[in-house]
């Protein structure tokens, strides 16, 4: 009788192995059959030929399979070019969410989200517009800019950090409470910015194209 369960037991053993060997290799065929899909659908984008291009990329979607990023940039050019506006935009959002900047495609894509703009919103500007790569415009490249100061919010002073604005410094005593005029500001209540010392600037990070030096800007055609 033990034996039988000690036998049973291996040859369950024996099937989840062959089952999941087999398993594996039907993977490792839909993600070799997907990657043929998905390289001869980016020649058939080169070659202006977008339906049949779709019809590979929906075969590709439909296989179980790990895909690249970048396959949300060709699929929502596909679509564009098809006049499937929506679906188009959402494919290319999707690509900039997940690439930013490292990817390969943006500021193509970043061209398809303008143009697919127009197509889906009736108020956005119609006119042909370009989008370029620059120097920022802000801070010439540098950087950095001289910007409103956070520490004062632009006013040049703050209040006193000693006697938070009450002008006077109290002492207690065992006779009582002794007031003293704010050796900080003396008796105004109010000191000049620590940080920008009145000028009401500061010198930080770009806002414009955050430290990188360039942005991306928008030309008319």
């Amino acid at each position: 009788m033990r034996f039988y369960r000690i036998f049973g037991t291996i040859i369950g053993l024996l099937f989840i192995v062959i089952a999941t060997n087999v398993q594996a290799q039907l993977n490792l065929a839909d993600t070799s059959q997907a990657r043929a899909y998905y390289e001869q659908a980016q020649k058939l984008i080169g070659q202006k030929k977008y339906v049949q291009a779709e019809v590979l990329f929906v075969k590709v979607f439909k296989m179980n399979t790990l895909l690249p990023d970048e396959i949300c940039y060709f699929y929502g050019k596909t679509l564009f070019e098809l006049g499937k506006f929506p679906q188009g935009k959402s494919f290319i959002e999707k690509y900039i969410r997940l690439k930013g900047e490292s990817g390969e495609h943006y500021l193509d894509a970043l061209q398809l989200q303008s143009d697919l703009e127009k197509k889906t919103d009736p108020t956005a500007n119609q006119q042909c517009e370009k989008i370029v790569k620059d120097t920022c415009h802000l801070c010439h490249g540098s950087g950095t800019a001289l910007q409103s100061c956070t520490r004062c919010e632009g006013h040049g002073k703050i209040i006193c950090d000693l006697c938070k604005g009450n002008k006077v410094n109290i002492e207690m005593t065992s006779f009582g409470d002794r007031y003293f005029t704010c050796s900080r500001c003396d008796g105004a209540g109010i000191i000049l910015c620590p940080v920008c010392d009145n000028t009401k600037l500061e010198k930080r990070k770009c806002v414009n194209c955050w430290g990188r030096k360039f942005a991306y800007y928008k030309r008319k055609c």
